[in-house]
Parts: structure tokens; C-alpha cells; sequence
């Protein structure tokens, strides 16, 4: 069992450390608790993805991305702008997962290789989390989702810092929708869910 409540890339390492511990114990049944996980850095949902998935998600595409009609007619400037490659039969840029090399860690040294996920969710699980879920469905990776559905956010944004006078800005507008390796977005009221079950139950208990 994992809570984790905020995909933000400075903790990468600290969650290697967990996925490590949890790789030793020899697990086979996972449960991911996202219930409180609003998103955050696309990368770290792909590095969780991947050390979940194993040798599942090697040379698999982990998201599509699609961009304003500007952008998608201009691929060669999109792809230096986004570092992604462009899949013309699908339609989209797309990053494929960072398996088994993520930024100098070899995943396969964290990898589960488990053949099945269980997250919980609420309307407060949004974004990367969603992609997480979304993404490994896309590779056919089970996942059972059970709580309640999730936030329906299935766009992305591109932060941009610029410096003006004494001040530096920094912007964070929407600029894409996201898609997983079979083309499907999340639902804009939610990811269903397997299980509904109710959070609240008269009071809030122990994690």
C-alpha cells in the first residue's frame, strides 16, 4: 500500500527509495491510494508508471499529446518545442515511457513487474494521476480503479518564466490535451470507477 498524494519530481528519489523497499519485499498486489493526488509532473507519473509496469511499458508510448491546430501543422517546431516525435498515423506527438533508463536511474533495478494495479480514487484525484491510470490502460495494463470517479482533467500545461524589471513571472497556460498509446482521453466528468465506494463513512479513519 502507497499513499501518495503529489507527483512533484523533487521527491523522485524518496519514491525510488519506497518502490525499492516495496521491490524486496517481493510484493504482488499493489495498492496505489491517489484519493487526495490533484497531479502535478507528468515525468514522475511515468517513472511510478513504468517501475509498476516493468518491462510491460519498454518501448511503449506512454501519451499522446495534441496541441492548438498552429502547433499540429507545424511538427518539426513542436517536437524541438516539446522534445516529443510526432506519430502520423495516430495523429499526435507522443512520448514514449523513459524505460528502463529515467534521467541516469535504471528502472529496471526498481521495476515490480507486477500484472495488476488497484488505485483508490475521489473527485480530487486529477491529472497525473488520471494519467497514470489512463496510460497504463492504454497498454493493456490492468487497473482497477475503486472509490469514486475521478476529477475529469485531460489537459496539460507548459510553464514559461520570463523576466520583467525587478520581477520574474511564471505562466502555466493549458496548452494540450493528453491521449494514452490507444487514443482514448480521460472523460471530462471523470475516470469510472470498478468499485464505488464512498469515502466518507460518519468520520475519517486511519490511512
Amino acid at each position: 500500500y502507497l499513499c501518495y498524494n503529489s507527483f512533484d519530481a523533487a521527491y523522485d528519489d524518496d519514491l525510488l527509495e519506497v518502490i525499492a523497499d516495496l521491490k524486496s519485499k517481493e510484493i504482488t498486489d499493489f495498492v496505489l491510494d491517489l484519493r487526495y493526488n490533484g497531479g502535478g509532473h507528468l515525468i514522475s507519473s511515468m517513472m511510478l508508471s513504468a517501475c509498476i509496469a516493468g518491462d510491460k511499458c519498454d518501448n511503449q508510448k506512454f501519451v499522446y499529446s495534441r496541441y492548438n491546430q498552429e502547433r499540429m501543422a507545424n511538427i518539426k517546431k513542436t517536437e524541438k518545442e516539446t522534445q516529443e516525435k510526432y506519430d502520423g498515423s495516430a495523429g499526435y506527438f507522443y512520448t514514449e515511457f523513459f524505460y528502463p533508463t529515467y534521467y541516469g536511474v535504471d528502472l529496471k533495478s526498481h521495476s515490480l513487474n507486477l500484472n495488476h494495479l488497484y488505485v483508490l480514487t475521489t473527485s480530487s484525484t486529477a491529472s497525473s494521476s488520471e494519467l497514470l491510470i489512463n496510460s497504463l490502460r492504454g497498454i493493456d495494463f490492468p487497473v482497477t480503479i475503486i472509490g469514486e470517479n475521478t476529477n475529469g482533467k485531460n489537459v496539460g500545461m507548459e510553464v514559461k518564466r520570463f523576466d520583467l524589471g525587478n520581477y520574474t513571472y511564471e505562466l502555466a497556460p493549458i496548452t494540450f490535451q493528453y491521449y494514452n498509446a490507444k487514443s482514448e482521453t480521460i472523460p471530462a466528468d471523470g475516470m469510472k470507477v470498478d468499485h464505488d465506494v464512498d469515502e466518507w463513512d460518519n468520520g475519517f479513519i486511519d490511512f
